[in-house]
């Protein structure tokens, strides 16, 4: 199997390393802006990325309309009523909600880094109250993750009149993401630097605190678009193996790290494999989803509204969010599907390359629905660099290039194709597509249902029928006795 490949490999290898058009890439989609929706700069990298694959020569080149709940940034203040009088830097949360013109004034309290045992803790003085909450990944806890989303929704569940996001890490930066996902956040939510927080937890220290939010921010209905392309299969021309990233940043950066640089990604293995088109016994679709950043919204879409007849024959997704963008050398995990390990280390065994290959299953990147639906799905990751902790400059104004290097870019573009020919290229993929009633025990396995509905408002059910297009929880009778409430630890 080895001499298969080799001749491949070696043209591949020199091509990505005599190359630089995956930085290229990189900058002119950071060129253009955030790509965050509803803006210009989305617009320009959708035509940009279709261009780029039609140059590339892919298959069935095209770019997916489809309708959200959008979000338009306003006019953003937190101030410090009592026991002084002093604005505070701050950002909104994307879906943050817009407050009447005199704004909203609570007593702040803290939840510290907002596991469920911190939560537990404070939970009687929540109600009313605006909660502060830091962005650092609480330890020793009975939950797996700590995702932003789940430590507002836990907020909020718990009665919380606004929250708080402080960013752990010092540099003046405001840490963002969005408060829900593709809905309006029920209260104000807001993030501050690390300096921010600091400066209000010492006053909590001495006294009471009240604090003011004025919120202002345009919530139309918007379209967005998925971009993809295809290297036609052969023999299996009806199975499709997915690469796939997002595209967008975040409103207040450039989101370089955080995705143009998987968006190049794919785009790259593109161009690598496409002058192989006529080997493949699947097909390669390759795709750059919008709007990540804000729910997953653009892969949702594809899973469970524009491409659902085709799930079937969807053999395989690999999720490239952040491929490249720093760090040490890459590594597969798949998502939830630990089955296919085994067959995939002997498919990396021929590349001759160390390729760590593990399993993990998360619910925060685009790969998510596509498990959802039962698709075999993995991700690509790169460590973060030394010295960097949480998501470091990602989700913050400082996401731009200078951040993002050549080699790193072209070794994960290196990585992606030649395993993802090796991929398409097996007689028969080792794992099969799951069924809802498989996917949700794994969801239990993993630790992560309490966490879906915290975070996203809606039952597993809902996820894996409708996606986050389903009506949230707390718009339905019953609401209350579905909502995850945290047991006693």
């Amino acid at each position: 199997m080895i001499e298969k490949y080799e001749k491949i490999d070696k043209e591949i290898l020199g091509n990505v390393f005599t190359s630089t058009e995956v930085y290229d890439n990189l900058l002119t989609l950071t060129d253009f802006g955030s790509r965050f929706g509803g803006t210009k700069s989305e617009k320009q990298a959708v035509e940009f990325m279709l261009n780029k694959f039609s140059s590339y020569d892919l298959d069935n080149v095209q770019k997916e309309e489809f309708e959200y709940q959008g979000w338009i940034r306003g006019d953003t203040a937190l101030e410090i009523v009592k026991p002084i009088s002093s604005p505070v830097i701050c950002i909104a949360l994307p879906y943050c909600p817009s407050t009447a013109s005199e704004g909203v004034e609570g007593e702040l309290i803290s939840a510290g880094n907002g596991s469920p045992e911190e939560y537990e803790r404070i939970k009687d003085k929540i109600p009313g109250k605006f909660v502060l909450v830091t962005s650092k990944e609480p330890t020793h806890s009975r939950w797996r993750s700590f995702h932003r989303t789940e430590k507002l929704g836990m907020a909020i569940h718990y009665g919380a009149e606004a929250v708080i996001f402080q960013n752990h890490n010092p540099g003046r930066l405001e840490n963002t993401g969005c408060a829900r996902c593709n809905q309006i956040a029920e209260v104000p939510s807001i993030a501050i630097s690390y300096e921010e927080g600091w400066r209000l937890k010492r006053l909590l220290t001495e006294g009471l605190v009240i604090v003011r939010i004025t919120a202002n921010h345009q919530t139309p209905r918007l379209k967005s678009w998925n971009v993809f392309g295809d290297i036609t299969g052969q023999k299996l021309k009806d199975d499709i193996i997915v690469v796939g990233a997002h595209f967008d940043g975040h409103d207040i950066a450039l989101g370089a790290m955080d995705d143009g640089s998987g968006a190049s990604v794919v785009m790259e293995t593109a161009r690598l494999l496409v002058p192989y088109k006529k080997t493949f016994k699947r097909t390669l679709r390759f795709i750059c989803f919008p709007l990540e950043e804000i729910g997953l919204t653009g892969a949702y879409a594809y899973t469970h509204k524009l491409h659902t007849s085709e799930l079937n024959n969807t053999k395989f997704m690999l999720n490239l969010d952040g491929a490249g963008r720093a760090g040490e050398s890459p590594a597969i995990l798949t998502e939830g599907c630990p089955e296919i390990v085994s067959a995939f280390k002997k498919l990396a065994a021929t590349m001759k390359y160390d390729l760590p290959l593990g399993s993990r299953l998360g619910s925060h990147s685009d790969f998510f629905p596509f498990f959802l639906k039962g698709v075999p799905s993995a991700s690509l990751v790169s460590s973060r660099p030394r010295g960097i902790e949480g998501r470091g400059f990602s989700h913050t104004s400082a996401d731009t290039p200078d951040k993002v290097k050549l080699r790193p870019l072209r070794e994960a573009a290196m990585v992606v194709s030649r395993f993802i020919y090796r991929v398409a290229d097996l007689d028969s993929i080792p794992a099969k597509r799951k069924s809802p009633e498989e996917v949700k025990k794994l969801i239990k396995l993993y630790g992560l249902e309490e966490n879906i509905i915290v975070s996203k408002k809606r039952t597993v059910d809902q996820l894996i029928n409708e996606g986050i297009f389903a009506t949230p929880l707390e718009q339905k009778e019953g609401y209350l006795n579905t909502l995850f409430k945290v047991q006693s630890v």
